[in-house]
């Protein structure tokens, strides 16, 4: 199993290095970005940590542009515990919805729920490889495989 890689947008550097610790310890490679503007590639990202209030765009905004380029798991983490906020991010299609202050392993356990999530799913691919349970497909071959049997 490849290393999942986790893409964290928070504007506070010490949430943001203390994810980043947590994350890793967990096995995760973890991508920073303080900023929208600081996103460049999300091709490889497995789960995104997204704060809603950033300095340069809304996060909600943002989670909108990011979900076109890829689809998997968002969630949403913020000091806004606001229902309608809560809702209207869950409504946009956020897979998740934290808020801050939270607990470092009930939030870990959410990353985790929710790559478990879409890897069952199909919707993470390994390797240009879909896997659900004894089923395997290859994109690029158009190859499949159940229980390792073409």
């Amino acid at each position: 199993m490849d290393i999942r890689k986790i893409l964290i947008v928070e504007d506070d550097s010490t949430i943001r290095s203390g994810l980043k610790y947590c994350l890793e310890y967990e096995q995760f490679e973890v991508r920073e970005a303080a900023l929208k503007s600081d996103i460049k590639n999300i091709d490889d990202i497995d789960l995104i940590l997204l704060d809603v209030n950033l300095p340069d765009c809304s996060g909600f905004d943002l989670f909108k542009d990011l979900k076109k380029m890829k689809n998997i798991p968002i969630i949403f983490m913020t000091a806004n515990d606001l229902e309608v906020n809560i809702v209207m991010g869950l409504d946009m299609g956020a897979d998740d919805y934290i808020t801050k202050p939270f607990k470092t392993r009930e939030l870990i356990a959410r990353v985790k729920s929710n790559i478990r999530r879409y890897t069952k799913l199909g919707n993470l691919i390994e390797n240009d490889n879909i896997i659900i349970d004894g089923l395997e497909i290859n994109d690029k071959t158009k190859e499949v495989m159940v229980d390792g049997e073409k």
